[in-house]
């Protein structure tokens, strides 16, 4: 490492080396960058060019939501603001600040400053070293509207599977031919049987013929 660069030289040194994370967390139904994944993908390049970053708070206040828990408790959210140093470990006189980023975390216990924390910092090395994200490898090489194409492709419902259609068929069979009912009264007849089939993925019009072609036993009573 030449002592001679600069905070901002070092700090571009490490936007060349980091581009891309692929998102690898769930989170409320969509793909998400972690905390973890972006300190993987920078720290040996931080270590590499000689650049620290120091996290301040500068502001918080501990806020109480309307939600709880399934457990009845009490859920709070952590708003904050952050500040964050960065300092040429060759000169540290030589440095940077940003000054606020605000971040919030909703928890029940003490977890959520952590969480705020390691947000704001996540959202600052993301923006500082624009590190592009995507949901997969491909994903970047796209244009908005190939994007948009897989998106609805991903949306459209998925054929519910023969072989699992042919495994619950004799016990579908035997519920409505018997009047079955489930525990809130409802007889399972062909249509109950259709909508709740549905729910686990479409299924084809001889899939639906076959379900309703099922008769109920003479004298059962709904």
């Amino acid at each position: 490492m030449e002592n001679k660069l600069n905070l901002f030289q070092r700090m571009n040194e490490v936007r060349r080396k980091v581009d891309y994370i692929k998102r690898g967390k769930e989170v409320q139904g969509y793909m998400a960058v972690t905390h973890d994944q972006v300190t993987a993908l920078t720290r040996d390049f931080m270590v590499e060019f000689g650049i620290l970053v120091f996290p301040s708070l500068v502001s918080a206040q501990m806020v109480e939501t309307k939600g709880m828990t399934s457990k009845g408790n009490p859920i709070y959210l952590y708003d904050a603001v952050f500040s964050f140093e960065f300092v040429n470990c060759d000169d540290p006189t030589d440095r940077y600040l940003v000054e606020k980023v605000p971040a919030h975390a909703n928890d029940t216990g003490d977890k959520a400053p952590g969480k705020a924390l390691s947000y704001a910092k996540k959202a600052l090395m993301l923006k500082v070293f624009e590190i592009e994200t995507g949901e997969n490898d491909e994903s970047r090489y796209l244009t908005d509207d190939e994007k948009e194409e897989i998106k609805k492709e991903a949306e459209k419902p998925k054929p519910y599977p023969q072989a699992t259609f042919d495994k619950n068929f004799p016990s579908w069979e035997s519920a409505i031919k018997s009047g079955k009912t489930l525990p809130d009264g409802k007889v399972m007849t062909a249509e109950v049987i259709i909508a709740m089939a549905s729910t686990k993925g479409e299924l084809t019009p001889e899939q639906v013929l076959r379900i309703n072609s099922i008769q109920r036993e003479p004298g059962e009573e709904g």
